[in-house]
C-alpha cells in the first residue's frame, strides 16, 4: 500500500483517562492524562521526511536514547550498505502507559514499506530481504498522544554481503556520455545477461516511429538479487519518465506520445547478477526495396522531412552507379535487399568539427559485400550543412564509406602502406582510371596520409584529387565531383557499376588553368564554367565517337558482369571493354581539355 508521506494525526479530543482504562490489557487508543508541554529532544527539527536526522551507514548496533515524543513525529534516516538479513531490524522502547509510539518504514520515495502499531512498551519492524540504501524511520504519537522518553535501535544484524558480480560486455557505460549505443531498433528487442555491478547502467537508442501506447521499456530480475530502478532521458539529458517499485521484479516505462528519436535508458540500484532489458521501440519507416536493380533501403531518426529527402536523392546517385543485384539478407527481421542504411542526426561533438560518420556493420559471405550500416551526422551541424547546400555532398560521401569505400579496402587486399607516407589502393581498374585521369603510370591511386583514424587510409589522397566526392573534406563551394575513379574502385570491390555514371572530374592543375583561362577571359563565373564542363559532357552533337565507344564498352560491360558464371572468354571480353572505355575516356577528356582551353 503506498501512502503519502505523513499520517493523519488526529489530535485527543478528550481529557483523563478513557473509559476502559481500567480493563488490565492494555487497549489501544487510551491516551495518559494531559501533563505540562513536553521539551523536545536535541534531534529537532526533525518532523518532517525532508528533515529527518541523518543517521548515517549503521554498521553495528546502535542505540539513540532520551529522546522526546513532544510533537506529530520524528523522522531518523540511515543507510545500509547491505542486504537486510533476519536479524536485522528497527526497534523503539518506551513507557506505554505514558504514551502510546507507533513506528513506520519508508524508502526513498516515501513509500511505507513496514509498521508497527502494538500496544506494548516497544514497536519493531524487521530490515530482512529489504535492499541495500536509504530508508526512513518515523515514529509518532498514536492519535497524537506525547511520551517523554524513547529510545530508537537500528540492528542490521550481520547481512552477508556476496561478492560483486563481474560485470557484463555493455561495459564501461556507467554514465550519460559513455552509454552504450544499441543503434536503431526496427522491432521489439530484449538484451538478456546484464550485470549491475557498479550502481548505474547507461543505454542509448533510437526509433524511427512516434511511440504508442503498445511502446515501451522494460527491465526484469529478480528483487531478492538486488532492486532495480528504470529511467528514460532524453538526448538532451532530460528526465522522461521513471519506473521505482521496491518489491517488483521488473520495471516499465511507456514510449506513447514520443516523437521518433534518440533515448536513453538508465538503469541503477544494488548489485544485481542478472537483469534483461527489453525495447519495444516506435514503429520504423523503412523505404519498401523497389523489384530490380541496386537498392537502398533507408531509415530516419532525428532527421527532418525535408533532410530524409536529401538522404533519398543522395542514395538515387548511389543506385544509378551501382547496377547489379545482390543476394538477399536479412537484418534484425528486416529483409533487405540490397543495402540497409540506418541514417540518425544526433550529438557529435558541437557545430563545425566531425560532421558524419559511417561504416558497414554487416557483411555477405563470400563477396563480403555490406548488407547494413549506419551513419550519424552531428545535429550541430545539419541545419547549417542543409543551408550551405553541402549536406547532399556529405551524406553521399558517408554513403560511399557503407558501400565499402575506404572501410574494407584492406579486408579485400586492395589497401598498401597504410600507416606510411604513401598509402595506395591496388584495384586495377581505380588504378586504370586515375592513369587515364591524370596522364600517369602509377600502379596505386594515392590515398590520405594525414588526419585522424577516420581520416587516413580510408579517403583519396586531398592533395592529389583536391575536391573528390570521396577525399576526406568538405570543400566550402560545394563542388564535389564523384571521378570515374571513384566508380571504377566499387567495381574492384566486387559491385557491377555504370562508368558512365562517372561526374565530369578534372585534376586540379588542368581546374586550376581553367580557373585562370576563365579570369583572362572577361571573368564568366565559376558555377557558369562548371555547368559548361558538365554540359559538354553530355552534349550528343559535340561527343562524337569517342563518346559513342564509352556507350557501347559500358553497356558491354554491364551484360558481362550480369552473367554470374563468367567464362575465361567472358572475363577477357571484359577487360577488352574496360580498356576501350578507359582510353576513350582519356579521349573524350583530352578533347574537353582542348576545347576549354579555347574558351
Amino acid at each position: 500500500m503506498v501512502e503519502t508521506l505523513e499520517d493523519r494525526s488526529l489530535l485527543a479530543a478528550v481529557h483523563g483517562l478513557d473509559a476502559h482504562a481500567h480493563v488490565a490489557t492494555p487497549i489501544k487508543g487510551a491516551p495518559a492524562a494531559r501533563a505540562a508541554a513536553l521539551v523536545d529532544d536535541a534531534y529537532e527539527p526533525n518532523d518532517s521526511q525532508s528533515a529527518a536526522k541523518n543517521l548515517g551507514t549503521i554498521t553495528t548496533p546502535t542505540t539513540i536514547s532520551n529522546l522526546v515524543m513532544a510533537d506529530a513525529a520524528d523522522w531518523f534516516r540511515f543507510n545500509m550498505s547491505a542486504k537486510g538479513a533476519t536479524s536485522s531490524n528497527v526497534t523503539l522502547a518506551f513507557e506505554h502507559a505514558q504514551g502510546d509510539i507507533d513506528l513506520a518504514l519508508y524508502n526513498s520515495f516515501g513509500q511505507r514499506l513496514r509498521l508497527s502499531d502494538g500496544v506494548t512498551n516497544s514497536e519493531r519492524v524487521s530490515l530482512s530481504g529489504l535492499a541495500a540504501g536509504n530508508y526512513y524511520i518515523k515514529a509518532y504519537g498514536y492519535r497524537g498522544a506525547t511520551n517523554p522518553a524513547y529510545s530508537l535501535t537500528v540492528n542490521i544484524g550481520t547481512p552477508t554481503t556476496p561478492p560483486p558480480p563481474t560485470d557484463d560486455a555493455f561495459e564501461n557505460n556507467d554514465s550519460f556520455a559513455a552509454a552504450s549505443n544499441l543503434g536503431t531498433l526496427p522491432a521489439a528487442q530484449t538484451f538478456s545477461n546484464l550485470v549491475m555491478a557498479d550502481g548505474e547502467d547507461w543505454y542509448r537508442f533510437a526509433m524511427n516511429g512516434a511511440g504508442t501506447t503498445s511502446d515501451f521499456v522494460s527491465i526484469s530480475f529478480q528483487n531478492a538479487l538486488g532492486n532495480l530502478d528504470l529511467e528514460l532521458v532524453s538526448s538532451a539529458g532530460s528526465p522522461i519518465n521513471v519506473s521505482s517499485s521496491p518489491t517488483s521484479n521488473s520495471e516499465q516505462v511507456s514510449l506513447d506520445g514520443l516523437a521518433a528519436g534518440t533515448y536513453y535508458v538508465h538503469v541503477l540500484g544494488a548489485a544485481n547478477p542478472s537483469y534483461s532489458l527489453q525495447i519495444d521501440p516506435g514503429a520504423t519507416t523503412t523505404t519498401p526495396p523497389p523489384a530490380g536493380g541496386f537498392q537502398i533501403q533507408l531509415t530516419f531518426s532525428g532527421l527532418t522531412a525535408s533532410q530524409q529527402g536529401i538522404f533519398q536523392q543522395a542514395a538515387a546517385k548511389w543506385q544509378s552507379i551501382i547496377t547489379g543485384d545482390l543476394p538477399s539478407a536479412t537484418y534484425n527481421g528486416v529483409a533487405v535487399d540490397d543495402l540497409l542504411i540506418d541514417a540518425s542526426a544526433t550529438p557529435i561533438d558541437g557545430q563545425g568539427r566531425v560532421l558524419g560518420q559511417a561504416g558497414p556493420d554487416r557483411f555477405r559471405s563470400g563477396s563480403g559485400l555490406p548488407y547494413h550500416g549506419s551513419m550519424e551526422f552531428d545535429s550541430a551541424d545539419m541545419a547549417s550543412m542543409q543551408s550551405d547546400g553541402t549536406l547532399l555532398a556529405v551524406i553521399e560521401h558517408e554513403m560511399g564509406h557503407i558501400l565499402g569505400i575506404g572501410t574494407i579496402w584492406r579486408t579485400k587486399g586492395l589497401l598498401t602502406g597504410a600507416g606510411t607516407s604513401n598509402p595506395r589502393f591496388i584495384g586495377s581498374q581505380a588504378v586504370a582510371a586515375y592513369n587515364q585521369i591524370f596522364g600517369t603510370s602509377a600502379t596505386g591511386v594515392p590515398v590520405e596520409n594525414t588526419g585522424g583514424a577516420g581520416t587516413r587510409d580510408s579517403h583519396w589522397s586531398e592533395a592529389v584529387f583536391n575536391n573528390e566526392l570521396m577525399t576526406g573534406w568538405v570543400e566550402a563551394n560545394n563542388n564535389m565531383p564523384l571521378s570515374l575513379v571513384t566508380v571504377a574502385s566499387l567495381a574492384d570491390l566486387g559491385y557491377s557499376v555504370n562508368f558512365a555514371m562517372a561526374d565530369a572530374y578534372l585534376p586540379p592543375g588542368v581546374a586550376a588553368a581553367i580557373a585562370n583561362a576563365n579570369t583572362s577571359s572577361g571573368g564568366r563565373s565559376h558555377v557558369t564554367q562548371d555547368a559548361t564542363i558538365i554540359a559538354l559532357h553530355t552534349d550528343s552533337d559535340w561527343r562524337g565517337t569517342a563518346a559513342d565507344a564509352i556507350d557501347t564498352a559500358t553497356a558491354t560491360i554491364a551484360t558481362l558482369q550480369s552473367n554470374p558464371n563468367m567464362t575465361p572468354a567472358g572475363r577477357a571480353a571484359l577487360e577488352t571493354a574496360t580498356d576501350a572505355l578507359l582510353a576513350n575516356w582519356s579521349s573524350l577528356s583530352q578533347d574537353l581539355n582542348r576545347i576549354l582551353r579555347a574558351i
